[in-house]
């Protein structure tokens, strides 16, 4: 048995020559939907960047409506659209019917290797049905070495997990699963895995076997520099047709002080299975599955119920003569691919990027522009999760010239009040002004009244005050003088609140 272990092992420290570290601590796909929407198409990116040792040939959504008993998948195409989604593949559907919380994963095929998230058996249901399983790339029928019966001719294999168990199945061409032949023959069927934490890597294998004294049913723990292997634990066992079922409970791996626990430290596992023949004097291996990269993570989408995202950290910085970069941070707890994310100036529609596609724990987007020339400019950035569309407040930029922090119409901005308004009192002030009255003291910005200039005539005189009773009427909107642009021409465009040394009145005494 010890020469056929080897093998085991041989195949095994290949698949740990693949770039783990790169890796480590993250999803290998990073996949998200937008949110639910009937009717409406709802897409689903993921990226498959190539760090698994294999550039993906095709990527796959698989999908289920809650209380479903079997998976659809339709195919995914590549965006290739340079740097920011140069390995991201994307794919939508749309629903007519409610599908309440729909859970899906992803799948990956190279020539020879498979990546795979799973659906999850989550009352451990044992076996499970087959599509609670995800299934394993399939292997060849006849490439078999010297089996003794073609139920060593293994076809193909599947994981699933829930929040106590893993479960496994392998799949022959026999259809039978014997355990002996005649008095000194005997086989052997296992399902090993990798589980790496960082630098380090622990191998394990769920076995189906019974050889006197030497390997029986259970879960085996295979030492990397000696070949050995040591039982360290249960497991259950089921044989359906051409179909091995497997499972362990996590409590059986707790005894190896190497369990890294569970769910993977680094986030996958990688898979194979094996079939065996022992003998007298010697051992043969006989077939191997194709390895398999196996992240135990399943997604869901609630139709039922979305989040709204939230924007925040919106920036502009400016090289002049040259361009405008625009940022902002879109966070969505539900972790939604946002369908429109722009950045409009004045007129013009911006599509905004990201190099980091997990939306959960804020995601920096990016656009950059040409430089539009001197001038006042008004911006606002927008996103939609394919539900709920955000908006940034209107804000301004101003190009070239000085812009003035005041809201025309707001007559008494001396008093400091936060948020300035427009009310009926600043008509008063403004008469009490002109009738000469101490108390209205106006708030000069480089020597001009500029709240005071309803009417935008870069004078303050009577028919301001006219200008004023008017747009209280509803019969007109308030001006301002060109020549002290403001930063708010309207309520909308004011900040949250109030800019360092409000309302920074440069003249504050009356009749001075």
């Amino acid at each position: 048995m010890s020469k056929s272990i080897k093998a085991l092992l041989m195949i095994l420290c290949l698949l740990t020559t693949l770039n783990y570290s790169a890796l480590a601590q993250q999803s290998l796909f990073n996949g998200c939907s937008s949110a639910g929407r009937l009717n409406q198409p709802v897409w689903f990116n993921c990226d498959l960047r190539d760090t698994m040792g294999f550039s993906a040939d095709e990527a796959v959504v698989h999908y289920m409506a809650q209380g479903g008993t079997s998976f659809s998948h339709i195919t995914m195409t590549a965006i290739n659209e340079a740097p920011y989604y140069t390995d991201t593949y994307e794919a939508s559907i749309v629903l007519s019917e409610n599908p309440n919380n729909l859970q899906y994963y992803f799948s990956a095929d190279s020539d020879s290797l498979r990546a795979t998230q799973s659906p999850k058996n989550t009352n451990n249901q044992f076996p499970p049905s087959m599509y609670k399983y995800a299934p394993f790339a399939n292997d060849p029928i006849g490439d078999a070495e010297s089996p003794a019966g073609n139920w060593l001719d293994l076809t193909g294999s599947g994981m699933t997990y829930s929040d106590t168990r893993i479960y496994g199945y392998l799949e022959n061409v026999g259809g039978t699963w014997p355990l002996s032949e005649g008095y000194f023959t005997y086989f052997a069927y296992g399902l090993g895995f990798v589980v790496t934490a960082g630098d380090d890597s622990v191998f394990y294998a769920l076995a189906y076997a019974d050889v006197p004294l030497l390997l029986s049913t259970g879960l085996y723990k295979i030492g990397l520099s000696d070949s050995s292997f040591t039982q360290i634990g249960n497991i259950s066992a089921s044989v359906t047709g051409s179909r091995l079922h497997m499972a362990c409970d996590f409590s059986e791996f707790e005894s190896d002080p190497d369990w890294p626990g569970w769910p993977p430290p680094d986030g996958f596992l990688v898979s194979m299975g094996a079939s065996i023949t022992a003998g007298l004097s010697s051992q043969t291996f006989n077939d191997f599955t194709t390895g398999t990269f196996y992240e135990p993570l399943t997604l869901y989408e609630d139709f039922n119920t979305n989040t709204a995202p939230v924007l925040d950290s919106y920036s502009l910085e400016l090289d002049p003569d040259v361009g405008i970069d625009a940022t902002v941070n879109y966070l969505d707890s539900d972790n939604n691919l946002p369908l429109i994310s722009n950045f409009y100036l004045d007129f013009s529609t911006f599509d905004m990027n990201s190099y980091d596609h997990i939306y959960s724990d804020n995601s920096e987007f990016e656009t950059s522009l040409s430089w539009p020339g001197d001038g006042l400019y008004y911006y606002y950035f927008e996103f939609s999760d394919g539900v709920d569309t955000v908006t940034t407040p209107l804000d301004s930029i101003e190009i070239g010239t000085e812009l003035y922090e005041y809201l025309p119409g707001d007559v008494t901005m001396y008093s400091g009040g936060w948020p300035p308004n427009i009310i009926g009192a600043d008509v008063t002030y403004f008469v009490n002004f002109f009738r000469g009255f101490p108390t209205s003291i106006p708030c000069y910005l480089d020597g001009f009244w500029c709240s005071a200039d309803c009417n935008g005539d870069c004078v303050v005189i009577g028919s301001d005050i006219t200008k004023l009773v008017n747009y209280f009427r509803g019969q007109t909107d308030l001006s301002y003088c060109p020549d002290y642009p403001t930063a708010w021409p309207t309520p909308e465009f004011l900040p949250p609140g109030p800019p360092p040394g409000w309302p920074n009145c440069d003249v504050i005494e009356f009749n001075e």
